[in-house]
């Protein structure tokens, strides 16, 4: 499964996104992305509302997190009948912070996948109509998409816990697993570029697995700016999913071959 991942281009793919990152806010204020959503008050309202909530939520389980056991003492040996009771406390509150995050951007979806698609739009020179219909489905496959990810997401958990606590390396585990959050996370936004190519969703996955890279870093920029009261929450799923379209169109990320919209351009004139 591993092999699917293109980890030898991770850092070029990192360097991409974060130059993208950069362009998005730009983007969003030249283009006036923030018009559709003032015409329609009700789902500002839900946005903030739900921010507001998100935040409350979040820092409760980072709270708990950080205080609900002691840290293990002994590193060099493995005593099941103490360290377990820990380790399984750990590992429960830092799946917690990871589940939270995934239920943001479920509720979050139909910002989402609206800013995903005026994004679009401003990249194909095209104007897309969109349903009430469509905005259904796209919720309902971010939840799909989610699931499987919590469910991904605690299989790496239990497979990291087991060889680190039998290598006495357990307290790598917050770090390791904020990466496969993070990297899910990244998966999710993308996954809005390629729904819009009618990729299912396991040919998402397999396209986006080639951009680990990029979806890592999206998603741990997403992760870090998540834990900004209230605004983060507003803004940082809005910047994420432009800056996956635009990652997406320019490198061409739902086809095998990554060729960029501008080599292919290069080559028609050619």
């Amino acid at each position: 499964m591993l092999k699917q991942f293109n980890f030898s281009d991770f850092f070029s793919q990192s360097v991409r996104c974060l130059k993208i990152l950069g362009e998005s806010y730009r983007f969003f204020k030249v283009n006036k992305l923030w018009k559709g959503i003032f015409e329609h008050k009700w789902i500002l309202l839900l946005t903030i509302i739900i921010s507001i909530l998100f935040t409350f939520s979040l820092f409760s389980d980072l709270f708990s997190y950080l205080f609900s056991s002691e840290e293990i003492q002994d590193l060099g040996l493995i005593n099941l009948e103490e360290d377990y009771p820990n380790a399984k406390e750990k590992n429960k509150s830092t799946a917690i912070l990871g589940g939270s995050k995934f239920l943001l951007l479920i509720m979050f979806e139909v910002v989402i996948f609206h800013f995903s698609v005026k994004t679009l739009e401003i990249l194909n020179n095209e104007k897309y109509v969109t349903t009430f219909g469509m905005f259904m489905k796209a919720e309902i496959r971010m939840i799909k998409v989610l699931i499987r990810s919590f469910f991904q997401s605690i299989l790496a958990q239990v497979i990291l816990w087991f060889l680190l606590l039998v290598s006495g390396l357990d307290f790598l585990m917050p770090f390791l697993m904020f990466i496969v959050h993070a990297y899910f996370i990244g998966n999710a936004f993308f996954d809005n570029y390629n729904e819009q190519q009618k990729l299912n969703i396991k040919e998402s996955d397999i396209c986006i697995r080639n951009h680990f890279g990029a979806a890592t870093t999206l998603g741990i920029i997403a992760s870090i700016g998540l834990m900004i009261p209230i605004i983060g929450p507003l803004v940082i799923p809005v910047l994420a999913a432009i800056t996956a379209n635009i990652y997406g169109h320019r490198y061409n990320i739902e086809n095998p071959s990554n060729q960029t919209k501008e080599e292919a351009s290069v080559e028609e004139i050619a």
